[in-house]
C-alpha cells in the first residue's frame, strides 16, 4: 500500500516528505522512538502503561519542533491521568525480575518442536554475514510449514509465546547485560519468524476498511485548553511474574462465534463482513460507563431487566449506516433477543477479565 522505493523501511521512509502521516496499530504504537512525531490521532482504548508509552511518542526533542499535538477520540481525561500518576516523579520496581524467566520461555518455545537451536545458530551465523533477505526466508520455511500443521489453539500459544519471549528479552535487555549468546540468538531468529507466521484469523477486507464512515466521528471540544494534574509522589511498576499463557478465543473469534450460531439458529445470511457492523455494536455497549457500573454492582439476571434500552439505544446507532444489518436484527425478535443475550454475556466476560 505504501508503495515504498526501494529496500527502505516505514521508518526511514517516514522522515521523507512524501510519507507524513503514519497509521499505526501495536508495534508502533508504543515502541516507535521518532524525534520527528508531533500530531497523534487516537482512535483505541488506552490505559495503564500502554497509554503512557502511547502518548510519550510525541515528546522527543527535534529541531524546530516547538509543541506537540494529541487528538484522542476515545479517552477520557480523567483515564489517561490516572494512567500517568503511578510513573509520575519516581518510578521503581516493586520487586526483583527473575530473569530465569526467559530461560523458562525459551524451553517452552523449543517445546513446540517447530525448530531446534541448530537451524537458530544457522540462521544466526548468515544473518551477520549478511545473506540475502530471500534465503533467510529459506531458512524459515520448516518452521512455518510444521506450524500450518498445529491445531488453531497451540498456533495461538505458539504466538503468544514468543511475543512474551520479545518481550521480556527486550526488558531485561535494558537491565542485565546477557553472557548467554543463547538469548539474543533465538530473539533474532523470533523476531524474523514472528513477520512470516501466517495469520490465525482473516482479516478484514480492503473493500470493508474503505467502508468505514469517517463523517460518524464528533470531535467533542468541551475539554479543549484543559489541562492534566499529577499529583506528586511515588509509584510502583510490578516486575515480569508469569510467563504462562492459556488460549482463549480472541475479539475475532468471539464475533465470529456469534453470527455463525445466529446463522444456524434462524438460518439467516450473516458474512463475515457483517463482523465489523457486530463489533461497533458490542463496542458501544461496553464502553458505556453507566452500564460498566451497573454490571459491578448488579448480578447478570438482575441487569437484563434493564439492558433492552442499552441495547437499543446502541442497535439505533449502526442503523444509519448499515440498513440491512439493522433490518435484520429488528425484524426477528428472537434473533434480535438472542443476540441481546451473546452481547450481554460479552459484558460480563469483560467485568470478569478486568477482576
Amino acid at each position: 500500500m505504501n508503495k515504498i522505493e526501494g529496500k527502505k523501511s516505514i521508518k526511514e521512509a517516514f522522515k521523507e516528505d512524501a510519507y507524513k502521516i503514519l497509521i499505526v496499530a501495536n508495534k508502533f504504537q508504543t515502541g516507535f522512538d521518532e524525534p520527528l512525531l508531533h500530531t497523534m490521532y487516537v482512535d483505541k482504548k488506552l490505559s495503564g502503561v500502554a497509554a503512557v508509552q502511547t502518548l510519550s511518542r510525541v515528546n522527543r526533542i527535534a529541531p524546530n519542533k516547538t509543541n506537540t499535538l494529541i487528538i484522542d477520540f476515545v479517552n477520557k481525561k480523567e483515564e489517561i491521568r490516572e494512567a500517568f500518576e503511578p510513573y509520575y516523579t519516581e518510578t521503581y520496581l516493586t520487586s526483583k525480575t527473575d530473569y530465569h524467566k526467559l530461560y523458562d520461555l525459551m524451553e517452552n518455545i523449543y517445546d513446540f518442536d517447530l525448530f531446534y537451536e541448530d537451524q537458530v545458530n544457522k540462521f544466526y551465523k548468515s544473518y551477520h554475514d549478511g545473506v540475502p533477505q530471500a534465503t533467510l526466508h529459506n531458512l524459515l520455511d520448516i518452521p512455518i510449514q510444521k506450524f500450518e500443521k498445529l491445531d488453531k489453539e497451540y498456533k495461538v500459544q505458539f504466538k503468544k509465546k514468543i511475543r512474551k519471549y520479545q518481550s521480556v528479552y527486550s526488558f531485561m535487555s535494558q537491565l542485565l547485560p546477557f553472557s548467554d549468546l543463547r538469548l539474543e540468538k533465538l530473539f533474532i531468529y523470533l523476531k524474523f519468524l514472528s513477520k512470516k507466521l501466517p495469520t490465525i484469523n482473516e482479516p478484514l477486507p480492503y473493500n470493508v476498511l474503505e467502508d468505514v464512515d469517517m463523517d460518524s466521528y464528533k470531535i467533542d471540544t468541551r475539554d479543549e485548553g484543559t489541562k492534566i494534574t499529577l499529583d506528586d509522589g511515588e509509584g510502583g511498576l510490578d516486575p515480569i511474574i508469569s510467563i504462562d499463557v492459556q488460549y482463549k478465543p480472541d475479539e475475532e473469534e468471539k464475533l465470529s462465534i456469534i453470527l455463525d450460531k445466529l446463522n444456524e439458529m434462524f438460518k439467516t445470511d450473516f458474512q463475515e463482513s457483517d463482523k465489523l457492523i457486530l463489533k461497533q455494536l458490542a463496542d458501544g455497549i461496553r464502553s458505556n460507563e453507566e452500564l460498566n457500573t451497573k454490571a459491578q454492582k448488579n448480578k447478570k439476571e438482575n441487569l437484563r431487566a434493564v439492558f433492552d434500552d442499552y441495547f437499543n439505544d446502541e442497535l439505533m446507532s449502526v442503523r444509519k449506516n448499515n440498513k440491512q444489518f439493522f433490518s435484520k436484527i429488528n425484524s426477528n425478535s428472537q434473533l434480535r433477543n438472542e443476540l441481546k443475550n451473546y452481547l450481554l454475556d460479552l459484558l460480563y466476560e469483560d467485568q470478569a477479565e478486568k477482576v
